[in-house]
C-alpha cells in the first residue's frame, strides 16, 4: 500500500509541475495577446482558472502526504499520554470524510457531465473529475499512515 500512495504522490507532484508550466505559458499568451493585439483570448483565462481549480486540488493530496494541512492539536495537549490513539481516532475521521466527499463527488460528477464551459466548450466532467480524483489519493494517503500507525502494548501506558 506505501508504493501506491508513493506513486500517487509522485505523479501528483509531476502533475502539479506540469499544469503549473501550462498556466505560466497559456497566460503569458493571454497577457501578450491583450498588450500586442489589443484583445486577449477568452479560452486561456478559462483554462488557467481550470489548470488552478486541478492544481489547487492535487496540492491538497500532497500536503496530506507530507502531513502539512491545517490541524488543531489541542486534546493532544490536553492528553498527552493519548496521543498515539488519537492520531488513529483522527486517521479514521478523516477516512470517513474522504469516503463521504469521494461519494458526493462522484455524483456531482453525473450532474455536470452534460453542460459544457462557455469558452472552450469542454464537457464541465472534465474540470469536476479531479474532486473525487483527489480525494481519493488523499483516502490511500490517510489509509497508508493510518496502517503504520504504531498501536500502544498492552499493558503500557
Amino acid at each position: 500500500m506505501k508504493w501506491l500512495s508513493n506513486w500517487l504522490d509522485h505523479l501528483s507532484r509531476l502533475s502539479i509541475t506540469i499544469l503549473l508550466m501550462w498556466m505560466t505559458v497559456v497566460l503569458f499568451f493571454q497577457v501578450g495577446g491583450r498588450y500586442l493585439l489589443d484583445s486577449g483570448m477568452a479560452w486561456t483565462e478559462e483554462m488557467a482558472r481550470y489548470a488552478m481549480i486541478w492544481t489547487v486540488f492535487l496540492g491538497a493530496a500532497v500536503a496530506t502526504k507530507d502531513g502539512s494541512q491545517i490541524r488543531v492539536p489541542v486534546l493532544e495537549k490536553i492528553f498527552p499520554t493519548l496521543k498515539k490513539q488519537l492520531k488513529r481516532l483522527q486517521h479514521v475521521v478523516f477516512l470517513i470524510y474522504l469516503f463521504l466527499v469521494i461519494v458526493i463527488s462522484w455524483d456531482t460528477l453525473k450532474v455536470v457531465y452534460f453542460q459544457t464551459s462557455p469558452n472552450m466548450g469542454i464537457s464541465m466532467a472534465i474540470v469536476y473529475a479531479i474532486m473525487p480524483l483527489s480525494f481519493i489519493i488523499m483516502f490511500v494517503h490517510v489509509l497508508t499512515q493510518w496502517r503504520s500507525t504504531p498501536t500502544q502494548k498492552r499493558g503500557s501506558l
